[in-house]
């Protein structure tokens, strides 16, 4: 009679094991949040997390990095951990980027794959979030899409 209840902790508790262990980390895209002075510079990083061979990056023509241009400008884009930019368009105006690069050194699962230089022009207390619109597409090494995964914002406070 005693058997009954302990094979019934024994079977939640596999079935409990069983469901946390279908529960997948998602992939995401991370950009990192950033504290600055008034007028000082800093980088903010967009990071790659558990994204299985990833090798290449498009944002735009149809989405676009988003800040607002009040707040900050972005000095610069550069490519990190084997990542290379190959083409960016910086409107400060708008507060947009656009980019494309890829690895030239192997697919980056996980880590920072671009680094945004800033400069703060906005006053003590105000902030912006940096993030993607829409990514165009981000690829494996063999060209093949990427299609499942999350962006993350970040975001850019003026102490």
């Amino acid at each position: 009679m005693n058997t009954i209840p302990l094979m019934l902790v024994l079977a939640l508790a596999v079935m409990g094991v069983g469901v946390t262990g279908c529960v997948d980390s998602p992939s995401a895209l991370i950009f990192s949040n950033l504290s600055l002075a008034p007028g000082a510079t800093g980088v903010v990083t967009l990071s790659a997390a558990a994204i299985p061979r990833l090798s290449s990056i498009q944002i735009g023509p149809k989405g676009a990095v988003v800040f607002d241009p009040s707040v900050i400008e972005v000095v610069s884009v550069t490519g990190t951990n084997g990542f290379v930019v190959f083409s960016s368009q910086i409107d400060n105006a708008l507060g947009e980027i656009t980019l494309a690069a890829g690895s030239t050194s192997g697919p980056v699962p996980n880590g920072a794959i671009l680094e945004f230089q800033v400069k703060a022009l906005g006053p003590s207390g105000t902030s912006t979030t940096i993030n993607a619109s829409k990514v165009d597409f981000l690829l494996k090494g063999n060209s093949e899409p990427i299609a499942a995964f999350k962006v993350t914002p970040g975001k850019i406070s003026i102490n």
